[in-house]
């Protein structure tokens, strides 16, 4: 699994920062995490999945990107090979969001 920050995909951190401190919002948090749920390693390689769920959290915080900026979000996620399954996975991500 081949981590690289957000920032080396052409993610703005003012952009991401804007994004955690919405995502802290009780409501929202509780509406992102439900679009998680469930979510397989397969999910998040499949482009049409991914754009749909960055798509979808985008809207759940009331945040509109650039197409440009929502491309790159998509080629992170794709290019993480996630697997929201595996705790050490969502650590090293954890870590890069914090």
């Amino acid at each position: 699994m081949g981590y690289q920050s957000y920032s080396g995909y052409g993610i703005e951190r003012e952009w991401v920062e804007k994004l955690k401190k919405k995502a802290k919002d009780p409501l929202r948090k509780e509406r992102l995490k439900e679009l998680a749920d469930g979510l397989t390693r397969e999910d998040l390689a499949n482009p049409e999945t991914v754009t749909f769920l960055v798509d979808r959290g985008l809207r759940i915080l009331n945040e509109k990107s650039p197409e440009r900026q929502r491309q790159q979000l998509v080629r992170f996620v794709m290019e993480q090979q996630i697997d929201p399954n595996n705790m050490l996975h969502l650590l090293r991500l954890w870590n890069m969001f914090r």
